[in-house]
């Protein structure tokens, strides 16, 4: 988390799977997630710089891949009374699109190109 002046926050991603091929990642917060993440960050008594998701046992120790998902799936399970993962989450974020996407692939077919192809050359953004 980078915290600025005006007490505003940016979510910044360093460390994760794919940062060797995406690089830092960097994504400004609206109004209420940074209302609500300055008073969890206000709870838990996070300094500025330090991991947003830390271990229970070392504030200073940011959660592994497999503490994430854990914690998830035991919370999940608790409030939810159904056991949900890391994976399951990222794979509803990508299917919120697929008619979006089909659509995409059937153009590109009907083209006769890739789909990337489609995207980076025709595709108007």
């Amino acid at each position: 988390m980078i915290k600025e002046n005006n007490n505003k926050f940016k979510l910044s991603l360093v460390d994760f799977k794919t940062a060797g091929v995406a690089g830092k990642q960097v994504f400004d917060l609206d109004d209420e997630l940074n209302e609500s993440l300055l008073k969890y960050i206000e709870y838990i008594n996070l300094e500025n710089g330090t991991p947003l998701f830390v271990s229970p046992k070392d504030k200073k120790t940011p959660l592994t891949r497999l503490n994430l998902t854990k914690g998830l799936q035991r919370s999940s399970k608790k409030y939810l009374n159904k056991s949900i993962s890391t994976n399951v989450i990222r794979k509803a974020y990508a299917s919120q699109n697929k008619e979006a996407v089909k659509s995409i692939q059937e153009n590109s077919e009907l083209m006769a190109h890739s789909v990337s192809t489609h995207i980076n050359n025709y595709v108007v953004q």
